[in-house]
């Protein structure tokens, strides 16, 4: 998956190092923030079950 995203980086970005790195940086961002949100509404579903 993640091969897939960065060709699919490559392939939007071309040979634009800076670029590359921006986007790369706002994928893992975005990642980060999905995994936390699922987190913490996991734990608050827990929480109300426990």
């Amino acid at each position: 998956m993640t091969r897939f995203l960065a060709k699919e980086a490559e392939s939007l970005t071309g040979n634009e190092p800076v670029k590359k790195i921006f986007i790369l940086a706002a994928v893992g961002l975005a990642s980060f923030i999905v995994c936390f949100a699922a987190g913490y509404y996991i734990g608050k579903y827990m929480a109300i079950f426990y």
